[in-house]
């Protein structure tokens, strides 16, 4: 438990713009300044560990959820839930049909480089 928290802690702080990019991106018609530091942290927080630390999506946010419940409120974890639903279905989502390309794509090409070194020699 100390190593994620130490992890999630550096890998949040090292990921800020990028992470508080993420939730301009989906917090539509709402200005960063305007969302809570509760609900900021926790968006954060579960856009890293599914970006980062390989938690799946649903994972994550029912956890998020659960946290803005207990030190937010109600409204808050809808508002989470529909910026992490966004974030999965687009950011993750895109990644695993790119990765779902390439790596077929790459064992294809090695395929065929060791074929080819095979048949010169």
């Amino acid at each position: 438990q100390q190593e994620y928290i130490q992890r999630a802690v550096t890998g949040v702080m090292e990921h800020l713009y990028e992470l508080d990019e993420y939730i301009e991106k989906y917090s539509k018609g709402w200005n960063i300044a305007r969302i809570s530091r509760i609900s900021k942290c926790i968006l954060r927080l579960s856009m890293y560990e599914v970006l980062y630390m390989g938690i799946p999506v649903g994972a994550s946010v029912n956890e998020a959820l659960e946290l803005a419940k207990q030190y937010d409120s109600e409204e808050a974890a809808g508002f989470i839930n529909g910026i992490m639903g966004a974030f999965g279905e687009r950011e993750v989502k895109a990644w695993s049909i790119i990765l779902i390309g390439i790596i077929p794509a790459l064992f294809i090409a090695l395929a065929i480089f060791i074929f080819i070194r095979r048949k010169n020699r």
